[in-house]
């Protein structure tokens, strides 16, 4: 069953859902347009007003507004974890952080996209 594990973090900016498209994440608004386009290995929902992306030419996970820009207001940054609870952490699935992160996002998003599969791990505590 697929599920928009986005709704939960809807916010007073945007409320939309992630989307996959050819293998690569975009996000859609309510009414259905796309406001990222799918050109993403790695996405995130928006939180507050803003999304996290994997920008493959820059090997940097990297803000983007909601207009789709990268943002200024906080830096690009090589690891980047889809769950943000201080109790757990991603397992790591590659030996560089930009590509463990991205892989266990892709493994993230597909399960809540798709149905199908397992979510990936994590590991409990520091």
């Amino acid at each position: 069953k697929k599920v928009n594990r986005c709704a939960v973090f809807t916010t007073a900016y945007i409320e939309a859902s992630l989307f996959k498209k050819n293998g690569l994440f975009g996000i859609k608004n309510q009414s259905g347009e796309v406001i990222i386009p799918p050109l993403y290995r790695g996405l995130d929902c928006f939180r507050g007003d803003i999304a996290w992306a994997a920008i493959d030419e820059k090997q940097l996970w990297c803000p983007l507004e909601l207009d789709g820009a990268i943002s200024s207001r906080f830096p690009c940054r090589k690891y980047y974890q889809t769950l943000f609870d201080s109790m757990h952490n991603q397992v790591e699935l590659d030996s560089d952080p930009y590509e463990s992160t991205v892989l266990w996002n892709r493994l993230y998003n597909n399960y809540y996209l798709d149905g199908v599969g397992e979510l990936p791990k994590i590991k409990y505590g520091f």
